[in-house]
This record gives C-alpha cells, sequence and structure tokens, in this order.
C-alpha cells in the first residue's frame, strides 16, 4: 500500500505576494518554489498517495514527467513525509 503524503511540520508552505510565487518557510531560510513544484506540494496535504498525485496533475496536464523524482527529492529534503493511513 502507497503511503500518503503531507508537507513536514516543520516547513509552512504559503503564497508570498511580493515573490508572486509560493514558499517553504522554515527556521534556517525560504525554498521558493515555480509553478510545478507548487502544484505538486498543494496535493501533499496527507490525503494523496504518488499515485492520487500523478491522476490529479493528468487531468491538468499532458504529462507528469519528472513528477517521482521531484517527491524523491522532496523526501529527502525534508520537505514532505510519508505517513500512514490511519
Amino acid at each position: 500500500m502507497l503511503k500518503k503524503l503531507i508537507i513536514n511540520k516543520y516547513y509552512k508552505f504559503q503564497y508570498e505576494k511580493i515573490k508572486k510565487s509560493f514558499v517553504l518557510l522554515y527556521p534556517e531560510g525560504v525554498v521558493t518554489l515555480n509553478h510545478t513544484s507548487s502544484e505538486i506540494l498543494k496535493l501533499c496535504n496527507g490525503n494523496n498517495n504518488i499515485n492520487d498525485i500523478k491522476n490529479q496533475l493528468l487531468k491538468k496536464y499532458d504529462n507528469v514527467d519528472g513528477l517521482d523524482e521531484f517527491v524523491n527529492e522532496a523526501i529527502e529534503n525534508k520537505w514532505i513525509k510519508e505517513i500512514k493511513e490511519i
């Protein structure tokens, strides 16, 4: 069973009007996100696993190339984490 994805509680995902982009805020700094990564992180809300995210993105975009790599990198960077289903 695939685990659900959620943004790490030590990061705050928000839109910055000044930067006109979404960012991840954390105690040591900020990560400015591009449109694609923002769309992925919006879906990392604890309700979706990687397949759910792929399916939702495929409704909006022609392909999801690079999704797995981004998610793996985000997990390695501790931006998101996998959680067990309740």
